[in-house]
């Protein structure tokens, strides 16, 4: 009796073994497939992750872009809607009515005093269209003659010695010019205006002699140091200023240097007005024409600028 109990015993310590053991198999099985399945929510999370922060860097590029596009269309609105002097003399006048009693009737194009008024009209400066890329940027070199612009460069309007009421001085800015006379043989003169501090920094150099660099903080020192070495064998600089020889009194390099970001910053610069003349065309017709295909103005080359950026 004591034998068959003993077996059965056994028998029933053996089933609860192997009961543990098919237990304990199914929760590692059932801990198996939730890690699996964590480890899968996890890497999903890891992705979406991913993409919401390459979203949110396309986002913020985008928000950049438009702060551009708005403070370049606000430069462009500044540039052809700034006011007369003349309208807001008239418009003094207009609100001090004991001043415009004491005036007498002036004749039309006259003041006051019978003199005309056409000084204080602003001059319109006209220049022929430059070639550009798809994106309405000019394409260099921008050949105006005996000049050749290859930079335009940067404007720092933060620090008063880079500007002055008449011309902008852009760092980055390269051009050359090709001088000579009938005795010596043509040489090309490369300018340069490079950041130096507080002052701009103005280099001369001839492609023959790379080494000899005439420079200077005032670009009317580095232009007289240029003529007292060379001038005096070159009959083209007789006419000639600094600003001239740079380039920096060309139109067409005005109107692009005041194209640049920043230009409407420069406190104290006489913004000059020029309008962009398709050739063939005449009057008021054209200068609408030339403003709508204008590339820095255009709205079309600007939406594709703001895409490729």
């Amino acid at each position: 009796m004591y034998l068959v109990s003993s077996v059965l015993q056994n028998r029933i310590i053996a089933m609860d073994s192997k009961e543990g053991i098919v237990s304990k198999v199914k929760d590692d099985d059932y801990y198996k497939r939730k890690y699996k399945l964590l480890r899968k929510t996890v890497i999903e999370i890891v992705h979406q992750n991913a993409a919401l922060s390459s979203e949110i860097g396309r986002t913020e590029d985008k928000v950049n872009t438009i702060k551009l596009e708005r403070k370049y269309l606000m430069k462009k609105l500044m540039q052809y809607e700034k006011p007369k002097i003349s309208s807001l003399k008239s418009s003094k006048s207009k609100d001090n009515p004991k001043s415009k009693s004491k005036l007498p009737k002036s004749k039309k194009g006259q003041n006051s005093k019978g003199e005309s008024n056409t000084d204080n009209a602003p001059v319109v400066i006209k220049v022929k269209p430059i070639n550009v890329d798809q994106s309405g940027r000019p394409i260099f070199p921008i050949e105006l003659g005996s000049l050749s612009i290859y930079s335009i460069g940067e404007i720092i309007h933060d620090r008063p010695q880079y500007h002055n009421n008449q011309f902008i001085f852009p760092v980055g800015y390269c051009s050359t010019r090709l001088c000579g006379s009938s005795q010596h043989q043509q040489c090309l003169y490369t300018c340069k205006i490079l950041e130096d501090g507080r002052s701009p920094r103005f280099e001369i150099s001839p492609e023959d002699a790379p080494e000899t660099i005439f420079q200077s903080h005032d670009i009317a020192d580095a232009y007289s140091r240029f003529q007292n070495d060379l001038g005096s064998k070159l009959h083209d600089l007789s006419d000639m200023d600094a600003h001239d020889f740079f380039g920096l009194s060309q139109p067409t390099v005005q109107n692009l240097i005041q194209s640049l970001p920043g230009a409407f910053r420069c406190a104290g610069y006489i913004w000059k007005k020029i309008e962009v003349v398709l050739p063939g065309n005449s009057g008021v017709k054209s200068r609408v024409k030339s403003r709508v295909r204008q590339s820095d103005i255009n709205i079309e080359a600007l939406e594709k600028w703001a895409r490729d950026t």
